[in-house]
């Protein structure tokens, strides 16, 4: 009988959903099953020296850093006022969501020239490359991207949908109501460090470990046999 590994057989966001609460959620799914999640996140930063904190840098850049200031520019410019509140936060689950994916195939990827190569020597030439697991990243060309996408069918929707959830269940109604408030403000760069730093950094830290728990997805995911 043939074997493959999970995240072969996931060709739906409901795939992929119904393995995230089977694998992590108990009491009837309410509350997260911490264990497993520290298992399955540990089965991988712990052998892939400094993939935390790159996620943690990452995250940074992504939620709180110069990469949500430049979102957060775009959708003044492309947009009309009425509609940056709510475009803010699904512009922020898009980008999530294409992170976390993007760390989806890099994972993969380490994991095949592991195939080959030891790990030491791969830890080593990343240590010492320039933008250590970014640099390995951006090495991964656009066809082999436009490939990956294409056998992941429904992945990155996943991604993105999970982080929309994310700020349905963190980001307060009266957050909401801040965040439109700064927003009605002349000053544009006013409006954006007040977001970063009364509406964003409160929540920030639920997102980052969403982003980890979702590297223990991916690692169970695809480490998983099945037949």
């Amino acid at each position: 009988m043939n074997q493959t590994v999970l995240i072969e057989k996931m060709n739906s966001v409901d795939d992929y959903v119904n393995v995230y609460k089977d694998r992590y959620l108990i009491e009837n799914g309410t509350q997260l099953n911490f264990d497993v999640i520290v298992e399955d996140i540990g089965g991988w930063e712990r052998r892939w020296l400094g993939f935390r904190t790159y996620i943690d840098d990452i995250m940074g850049h992504a939620f709180l850093g110069d990469i949500a200031i430049n979102d957060m520019y775009y959708v003044f410019e492309q947009y009309p006022r009425e509609e940056w509140s709510n475009l803010l936060i699904s512009q922020t689950a898009q980008r999530l969501g294409r992170i976390s994916f993007s760390m989806s195939m890099l994972m993969e990827h380490l994991r095949e020239r592991e195939r080959h190569e030891k790990l030491g020597d791969i830890l080593e030439e990343i240590a010492y490359a320039e933008g250590d697991y970014q640099g390995v990243l951006e090495s991964i060309d656009s066809e082999a991207e436009k490939r990956y996408m294409e056998s992941r069918p429904c992945l990155h929707e996943f991604t993105v949908a999970f982080f929309e959830q994310m700020f349905i269940d963190h980001m307060s109604d009266e957050a909401k109501e801040k965040q439109k408030e700064f927003l009605e403000r002349g000053d544009i760069d006013e409006s954006i460090s007040l977001i970063i730093h009364e509406v964003r950094y409160p929540i920030y830290y639920y997102f980052q470990d969403a982003m980890h728990l979702l590297i223990g997805l991916f690692n169970y995911l695809q480490t998983e046999v099945v037949y």
